[in-house]
């Protein structure tokens, strides 16, 4: 079975096998090409597939940026073979070619992710390739219909006692308000725990992925406002399979220890509740146990961990 370029007119296949494989990170042909239409000339960028019977039945790519976000220094990689395909030696093959390329372009570390429900697979292929683990990151899902919501209303009031108010942003959108809601983000994602040196994206990779992918839902994003000034955050976004993921939940350092995370994330889960959404998904570093402890109250259950692992190219 050969290894080859995906070719551009069978992104749909290749979506198709990415999202059986990584239901966890599920994705859509009109958001990659959105994404791609909007990374830097030259960006590095690979895709591989392995066809077998006319279908695909093995994937790799590497990238350097998800939505404008990097980590300094480094490349994503991610290699998938379908079980019926397994110990053919094709995801050796692909992650040789991957790791080849990213070499070539002067890439210095490949970050890569694996899952504890694969991990049986997943942990001595990477361990064979020199990947080492850094950090772990709880998944966690919640039935919104099944959470109490009853004390959103009060809550609400207490905030507004505070002068902040909590909104869908939807009733507040202005260029002025995205500009504003793009600074907040910025400033809660640099506070998200993490071991990795991230660099955020900037306003209009943010723009398009918050407000122009197809999983965007300008009505789910919650806000908390201290007059014109964004000070919390909790969003939500449609997945190809009908649930809905976390997107951003955070509060400004300023404003901290006021319930407001809470009010917006409950927000949040009355809103998915109220549109029918049977899973909401979530995912947060194992040392954010402020974020954990939070959303076992809400009603999130741990589902898989993800692993991250990292490989320093000499």
């Amino acid at each position: 079975m050969e290894i080859r370029l995906l070719p551009a007119e069978r992104l749909a296949e290749w979506v198709e096998l990415w999202n059986i494989l990584r239901p966890h990170w599920q994705t859509d042909v009109e958001s990659i090409e959105l994404e791609d239409g909007l990374r830097p000339a030259g960006e590095p960028l690979l895709r591989l597939v392995v066809e077998h019977r006319g279908r695909f039945v093995a994937v790799g790519q590497v990238w350097v940026s998800d939505w404008g976000e990097v980590i300094h220094d480094a490349a994503f990689v991610d290699v998938g073979v379908e079980r019926g395909s397994r110990r053919r030696g094709l995801g050796t093959r692909l992650a040789l070619q991957l790791e080849a390329f990213a070499r070539d372009r002067g890439i210095r570390k490949l970050v890569c992710y694996a899952l504890t429900d694969d991990f049986e697979g997943a942990e001595p292929f990477l361990q064979r390739f020199g990947y080492r683990e850094v950090e772990r990151e709880q998944t966690s899902v919640q039935e919104p219909a099944t959470v109490d919501r009853s004390a959103l209303p009060r809550l609400r009031r207490e905030l507004q006692a505070q002068g902040i108010e909590v909104v869908p942003f939807s009733a507040i959108d202005s260029p002025e308000n995205r500009h504003r809601l793009h600074q907040a983000a910025t400033e809660m994602e640099d506070d998200v725990p993490s071991l990795f040196d991230w660099g955020l994206p900037g306003f209009l990779l943010f723009e398009a992925r918050w407000f122009q992918r197809p999983g965007s839902l300008p009505d789910a994003i919650f806000i908390a406002r201290d007059g014109d000034r964004v000070v919390g955050i909790s969003s939500l976004e449609r997945r190809p399979d009908g649930d809905m993921d976390v997107g951003l939940t955070g509060t400004a350092r300023t404003h901290r220890r006021r319930g407001i995370a809470r009010v917006l994330k409950l927000a949040a889960t009355e809103y998915a509740a109220a549109h029918g959404v049977a899973r909401v998904h979530t995912g947060n570093a194992t040392v954010n146990e402020g974020m954990l402890s939070l959303n076992r109250s809400l009603g999130f259950r741990p589902d898989v961990v993800e692993i991250n692992y990292e490989k320093v190219l000499s």
